[in-house]
């Protein structure tokens, strides 16, 4: 079955129907992400539909993990990953640089399930929390800030973050990205990448009264 169907948000870009991919566990052997044709990218702010798709299949997995960790149900997961890639497929005309594409579209997931969560207000143990794909080299969240907390109140935090720590945050957990591929995303080098993810982590330990 295709994946272009028609929806009320965009009747140009029907909505694709995602299944949430399982979180890689810490410590397992994950890959890098594939890189994006970054003509793929460029046909699809010209409205091609079959380059979206192929950019669409390439990032879904990735994406749904991130947005899974945050929501923690299936289901309202799958709406929030499909509303998502509706919204970048909507917006992706305005991207001026699209070579950070991936920053772009995983700030977009942030920003849809940082509502989701704020709507549905949850509490949630942050030890309890599924982990990221890889925090070998920076220490999961949820250890840095090693207690329960209100699930609105560490969205909000990090959406709180000065734009490139955020983006460095979201990029490094949960998206499988390498921190080579965070810095040509962000425009840092590898040694910036590590000092920001550890600024962000102390400032949102701050932030929140870790």
């Amino acid at each position: 079955m295709s994946l272009i169907q028609s929806t009320p948000v965009d009747a140009g870009f029907p909505a694709p129907t995602p299944k949430a991919t399982p979180i890689r566990r810490s410590g397992s052997s994950g890959r890098a992400l594939a890189a994006i044709e970054q003509g793929d990218v460029e046909r699809a702010q010209a409205r091609d539909r079959e380059a979206f798709e192929r950019v669409y299949r390439q990032r879904i997995g990735p994406v749904s993990r991130y947005i899974a960790a945050i929501v923690r149900e299936t289901t309202r997961a799958e709406d929030v990953t499909a509303q998502t890639f509706l919204l970048a497929w909507r917006d992706l005309p305005k991207l001026r640089q699209t070579e950070r594409f991936d920053a772009w579209l995983f700030r977009i997931a942030h920003n849809q399930a940082v509502s989701e969560v704020t709507r549905r207000r949850p509490t949630t143990p942050l030890e309890s929390a599924p982990e990221p794909a890889d925090d070998s080299r920076f220490g999961a969240p949820e250890r840095e800030l090693d207690r329960a907390v209100d699930a609105e109140e560490l969205h909000r935090a990090i959406a709180d973050l000065p734009e490139t720590q955020r983006e460095v945050l979201l990029l490094r957990y949960f998206s499988e990205m390498s921190s080579a591929e965070i810095a040509r995303q962000v425009g840092k080098n590898e040694q910036s990448v590590w000092a920001l993810t550890h600024r962000a982590l102390k400032n949102l330990k701050r932030s929140m009264g870790a």
